[in-house]
């Protein structure tokens, strides 16, 4: 008499579950890749937004105020901000990163015809960042300010990335700079 058995064999087992943990190893990496590069995206384009909308509502003046001079407060009231980074409260502009209120921030520069954004955002985000405003690659930008370091020069995301580090804490204030003429 020949007996049919019927189910899986342990290794049969092991090579599925094995696949699986493969597979879903691969996929986190992947999200977290593309999560990644969409917090990157989010910030360059808040960045550009910000200094556009600006340098449109300032068109007329040859100043952006005096140093410090908070100039989110005009964006807000304006309409010249995204409206998902509008905050609760009026005049607070939120971050792709932290809804705090000390997230982003639009200031007037002590030189006339300049003006700063500032952002918080998780220093391992940085480098990134960085990279596309670079200030030997275009003559809007007057200056680069991450994780207390500035440089007028070519941005280099090595260094970036020694001098703000790896972590994925935001910080309570701005660790990221643009000065734009």
């Amino acid at each position: 008499m020949i007996k049919n058995n019927k189910g899986f064999t342990l290794l049969e087992l092991l090579l599925v579950v094995g696949i699986a943990a493969i597979l879903i190893v691969a996929g986190i990496t992947t999200y977290n890749l593309v999560t990644r590069g969409n917090q990157v995206n989010e910030a360059v384009r808040l960045v550009n937004t910000l200094a556009d909308q600006t340098r449109r509502l300032y068109s007329s003046q040859s100043t952006y105020g005096t140093s410090a001079t908070n100039i989110e407060a005009a964006l807000y009231n304006a309409g010249s901000v995204p409206s998902r980074y509008i905050s609760a409260t009026a005049g607070v502009i939120t971050s792709p990163f932290s809804s705090a209120a000390t997230a982003v921030a639009v200031t007037g520069d002590a030189t006339a015809g300049q003006f700063n954004v500032s952002m918080a955002m998780p220093p391992n985000l940085v480098p990134e960042v960085v990279s596309t405003f670079n200030p030997a690659q275009s003559s809007d930008i007057v200056s680069v300010t991450y994780c207390g370091s500035t440089t007028t020069a070519n941005v280099d995301p090595a260094t970036v990335a020694t001098t703000c580090g790896s972590a994925t804490t935001i910080p309570t204030s701005a660790n990221f700079n643009v000065k734009f003429r």
